[in-house]
């Protein structure tokens, strides 16, 4: 009832393969509720029955206890207040497509976002992610053109190796791969893992197929006065 209210029900379009609902109007679609109740990983798509999804409406995505992660697909540009709301999310990937967040749009239910925008575009509300001082931790500039993802690390392939760009997981003991994809892991890059106070220390096991480590790759991120430390282990 929250989010039919005012709504002309011809208009309203079911896909079976995402069990969502979704609004048709000039431009093409909103998603209006998902469904499925059951998912862990959500993948909001940008386009469904050859029409794009541009709006995500408030509430259309909430009260889903077991969902962890969402991902949006660029080519949806709008979220709207509270669109997101009453999760409890490890992880949401937002591309540079969304230039407009509504107040609250994500109400404070993410522990990490992942933004491909180099810095919060000027449409995003300051309260965009719940608050002004959330400690949800924001990471902006990952282009997903290039980047993927792999378990709990966000990696860029070259010519000559991986780059690990960001750690994404949530365990204290983070243990770095010697190969992604059958290429060899060479490099750390900077911001790749961040220190909070739910760990007061954390163990990085890292290969010697490393041959590089950027300046501030493992930085202090919470809020605070408190010590935390890393300790790196080398292994063959």
């Amino acid at each position: 009832l929250r989010i039919a209210i005012g709504i002309d029900f011809d208009k309203m379009y079911y896909d079976t393969a995402t069990e969502s609902y979704y609004y048709q109007d000039i431009l093409g679609y909103s998603l209006m509720a998902v469904m499925d109740v059951d998912t862990q990983n959500l993948v909001i798509p940008a386009k469904v029955n050859g029409k794009t999804v541009h709006t995500i409406r408030t509430d259309a995505v909430s009260n889903l206890y077991n969902l962890s992660t969402v991902q949006i697909q660029k080519g949806v540009t709008k979220v709207q207040s509270q669109a997101f709301d009453n999760l409890d999310l490890t992880m949401a990937v937002i591309p540079a497509s969304v230039v407009t967040i509504n107040a609250y749009g994500f109400d404070g239910v993410a522990d990490r976002y992942i933004v491909e925008a180099k810095s919060k575009p000027a449409e995003w509300d300051s309260y965009w992610a719940g608050s002004s001082t959330s400690s949800a931790e924001v990471i902006y500039g990952i282009d997903w053109e290039n980047d993927k993802v792999f378990g709990d690390f966000i990696y860029r392939e070259s010519v000559s190796g991986v780059t690990l760009l960001s750690y994404i997981g949530t365990s204290s003991t983070i243990r770095i791969p010697r190969e992604i994809n059958g290429k060899t892991v060479i490099c750390i890059e900077s911001g790749f893992a961040r220190l909070t106070e739910r760990y007061s220390s954390f163990y990085v096991y890292v290969p010697k197929t490393v041959k590089e480590i950027k300046s501030k790759a493992f930085v202090n991120s919470g809020y605070g006065n408190y010590y935390s430390y890393f300790y790196l282990v080398f292994y063959t």
